[in-house]
């Protein structure tokens, strides 16, 4: 039989965030329940007999702090990493609403935007294999890669899940800390329970951090396969499709629509003041782009409204296709957080404007498309 590391540290892991919280449980109740369960022979239970109610409760104990655990990844990872940018992003191309900002400062300081694209990427070849077979819903992008390198490629899948255990330690020293600073506290130890409220904040942190390396290492080991394959075919560029996704941001001023146009912050003489657009990203719709590139140009959340249409133009010899989608601002990180200068213009002010002509005519469907959908918020 061959002697595998990998194994017995999954194996302790396992086992310390099972028995190690359950043994710290039974310990804190021995006294109130000891006397209860074996009556006025408690104080003098044999040693066999006593190590085996110990270690019985501490299996016991720990099994349900590991499942009171797994409330956390809905109640605490799930929030904070579905405030990530990149979900941003989807939620504003769908109409929906910014997730508070504590919540995406939490995001932004524990998931790269590394994790976020490797996600998308991750997800559209699942959707790619799962296809044929009406079972793309079937299974999480997460799961299908620690299925995928199961089969594939079992060393790498170590890797993954020396994170994952990791995360299950201290997921379930989260559960236990919670109760430990209330029983300390009644126990006469304010110092104790003083400690667990910081020891708990740090375990949280600890937890939801090992749990994103954990998905990232999965989704970069299935990307690093499928590069190897050479057989991805999931970014854009197929014949007749859109390569570009833009933006018409606009917002109300004293009851005037007001359009936003970007323009390089130091120009040269020539240079005109145009719609954010930009390429789209493999497996990214072109309100997905839109939402990105305003956010990006302009430092400007903007949550889509309605499609304008399609613009096309050459660039450098080939053909751009550019969806416009109508836009309204929700948050405004500032006219510095952005890559480019920006302005609000009128419709009134667009004709002395130095922009493309193909911009004035998208600028011109907005305006019905405005109409249509109602006013914006300002």
């Amino acid at each position: 039989m061959r002697f595998e590391p990998s194994k017995l540290f999954f194996g302790v892991v396992d086992l310390f965030s099972v028995l190690l919280p359950g043994a710290l449980l039974t310990w804190m109740v021995r006294d109130p329940l000891g006397p209860g369960l074996f009556g006025a022979a408690y104080p003098d239970l044999p040693p066999a007999t006593a190590w085996a109610a110990f270690l019985f409760g501490a299996y016991l104990l720990g099994h349900f702090v590991f499942l009171l655990g797994t409330f956390l990844d809905e109640l605490v990872y799930a929030p904070v990493r579905r405030a990530t940018a990149a979900h941003q992003v989807r939620r504003l191309a769908r109409g929906g609403v910014l997730a508070p900002r504590l919540l995406r400062t939490l995001a932004d300081h524990l998931f790269s935007s590394m994790l976020d694209r490797a996600v998308v990427r991750t997800v559209a070849l699942k959707s790619q294999a799962l296809a044929p077979v009406d079972a793309v819903d079937a299974i999480n992008a997460y799961q299908w890669s620690k299925v995928r390198l199961l089969r594939e490629h079992p060393d790498a899948l170590a890797s993954v899940q020396r994170f994952e255990a990791d995360s299950k330690f201290f997921r379930s020293l989260v559960v236990v800390l919670a109760v430990l600073g209330p029983w300390a506290w009644f126990q006469g130890s304010p110092v104790l329970a003083g400690l667990c409220g910081p020891l708990m904040l740090l375990a949280l942190w600890r937890y939801a951090e090992q749990r994103g390396k954990s998905t990232a290492r999965a989704y970069w080991h299935v990307l690093a396969l499928e590069a190897e394959e050479a057989t991805s075919s999931t970014g854009p560029g197929a014949l007749g499709a859109p390569t570009h996704g833009g933006g018409v941001v606009v917002r109300e001023t004293r009851g005037e629509a007001r359009y936003l146009l970007v323009r390089p912050r130091t120009p040269e003489p020539a240079a005109e003041w145009v719609l954010p657009k930009g390429h789209l990203e493999a497996g990214e719709s072109t309100a997905e782009a839109a939402v990105r590139e305003v956010r990006e140009e302009a430092g400007i959340w903007a949550r889509v409204r309605g499609e304008v249409g399609e613009a096309r133009f050459q660039a450098g010899g080939e053909e751009v296709r550019v969806v416009f989608h109508l836009m309204e601002p929700v948050e405004d990180r500032g006219s510095g957080a952005g890559e480019r200068a920006r302005r609000w213009v009128s419709a009134s002010e667009v004709g002395s404007m130095a922009m493309p002509d193909e911009a004035r005519r998208v600028l011109e469907r907005a305006e019905a498309v405005r109409k249509e959908v109602g006013s914006t918020q300002r």
